[in-house]
């Protein structure tokens, strides 16, 4: 019998579940698992949320988490069309006192309802019906002075070569024109940050300033602030982070540190000013050191805190327009970071071949890294772990990369230090691909390469959701292939 959506989609629910555990008996590549995951999308519009979830069980993780959400939101939506906006409040907080929803999931699926709800899809609709939530529109005028950066970026990208076969994930970048709004630098004047690990937002004379991200709104109003740490600065203060965790390296390097540069060219007052992280390692702290003058030391806030500030500057693409400031791309950003670390254009060391080795990671290993390591020794290809070095040795050692062999990893950061000629090859997790460093080496004028793993492994140390989510499962590589490939490189 065929197994098309339309033919499956079809079958009462018990014959459905039954026919799916069969597909997902085979599911030895991504065709069978993307056949599931298109048929419990079609079955949550149909309003089949239950036996969608039944079928999404048969996924990896990073799929059936998907569909968790997406039949949530089917869920959640249908109950919001009986419900005005001065409901939803009332109706997110219903939904976490019964453990429906925990206050991120909350946070995300309501953001997320002006498509359903006959509201007008505009961003400044969407925004006034999320703000509703906070009992205030998003303030339009800021008592702020407002400097403009360039960001210009790719208007057409040609994919990149692959060392064995089709990168979607990659091509779909390439497909469609990259839009590069341009970087507002504000310098705010007696603000209040509500922070709630990433979700940060600002109020200015009580009201939600456009700094404040839609999540960010309903943390703070379905939160409970009460045991928030409350602080109070006198100096100027900088806050360029974003939803990622400053002490993810990837994250750190190429979407924090960009937008403190950005801050510093548009306000050079600014480099006297405090920097504020709600997350700290040791990373953070040597690169700012090397690239923040004034030699500050950052105000480091708890999880949950409450900050009032005199001044404040801040990036736009944190917040509303955020867009992986780095990692999209922009020429402006990239020469920027690489001058701020001070790398040199022209390499005068003598070059050097290298694997990123995440053998001592938890997860997204090589199965057979062992012989992988033994082929590129053939290349003169050396293994290293970033993770093990300081940041000085890691930039010593990536900028004199003529190569860099490398599963997607934080590690793979390092590219911002290498030469523009080097060539890099990003290894990928079957079922899990992103075209970030592809973006990232571009910008740079690097030679990016991309590859396609083999059967997943296990990475016992998680647990199965965790391991599978994302593509952190560990996997196999075609050896052979890859030295086919380096051999004609």
């Amino acid at each position: 019998m065929d197994n098309d959506i339309a033919t499956l989609s079809a079958l009462p629910d018990d014959a459905l579940v039954e026919r799916a555990a069969r597909i997902a008996d085979t599911m030895e590549d991504t065709q069978q698992s993307d056949l599931l995951y298109r048929l419990c999308k079609e079955l949550c519009a149909l309003g089949r949320t239950s036996c969608a979830l039944q079928v999404g069980d048969f996924l990896n993780g990073g799929q059936r988490w998907h569909i968790r959400q997406y039949a949530w939101n089917y869920r959640i939506r249908d109950r919001a069309r009986e419900i005005d906006r001065s409901g939803l409040l009332e109706f997110a907080q219903s939904q976490i006192r019964e453990n429906c929803l925990s206050i991120p999931q909350a946070a995300g699926i309501m953001s997320r309802l002006s498509d359903a709800r006959s509201i007008p899809s505009s961003e400044a609709e969407r925004r006034s019906a999320v703000g509703a939530l906070w009992h205030a529109p998003y303030r339009t005028e800021l008592d702020a002075e407002i400097r403009l950066l360039p960001t210009p970026g790719f208007s057409h990208l040609t994919p990149p070569p692959t060392v064995n076969g089709h990168n979607a994930a990659i091509a779909a970048l390439c497909d469609n024109t990259i839009e590069r709004p341009k970087i507002a630098i504000h310098a705010l004047k007696n603000v209040t940050l509500y922070s709630w690990g990433q979700a940060i937002a600002i109020e200015q004379n009580g009201q939600p300033t456009r700094f404040t991200s839609d999540r960010a709104v309903l943390y703070k109003a379905l939160g409970d602030w009460s045991d928030a740490a409350h602080i109070e600065t006198h100096m100027p203060n900088i806050y360029f982070g974003d939803i990622f965790s400053g002490g993810n390296y990837c994250h750190w390097m190429f979407d924090h540190i960009p937008r403190l540069l950005a801050i510093f060219e548009a306000f050079p007052e600014a480099r006297d000013a405090q920097p504020i992280l709600n997350e700290e390692a040791s990373f953070t702290e040597d690169s700012l050191r090397m690239v923040h003058p004034s030699g500050l030391d950052p105000l480091a806030i708890p999880h949950k805190s409450i900050i009032k500030c005199e001044t404040l500057y801040v990036a736009s693409s944190s917040f509303q327009d955020y867009m992986h400031a780095f990692q999209r791309g922009s020429r402006y950003l990239t020469t920027l970071t690489r001058s701020a670390f001070g790398v040199h254009e022209t390499p005068t060391d003598p070059m050097q071949k290298l694997f990123i080795d995440r053998d001592d990671t938890r997860w997204r290993n090589i199965t057979n890294g062992e012989a992988l390591k033994d082929m590129l020794a053939t290349h003169g290809v050396s293994p290293i772990k970033p993770g093990q070095l300081s940041l000085q040795d890691q930039i010593s050692a990536f900028s004199r990369a003529s190569l860099i062999v490398a599963p997607h990893g934080a590690g793979l950061a390092n590219l911002m230090f290498a030469p523009r000629t080097a060539n890099i090859v990003e290894i990928f997790h079957p079922r899990f691909a992103t075209g970030a460093y592809f973006l990232a080496s571009t910008g740079i004028g690097q030679t990016y390469i991309s590859m396609n793993g083999g059967k997943p492994g296990r990475s016992e140390l998680l647990p199965r959701t965790h391991r599978e989510l994302f593509g952190l499962e560990d996997f196999e590589i075609d050896i052979d292939v890859l030295d086919t490939f380096l051999k004609a490189l």
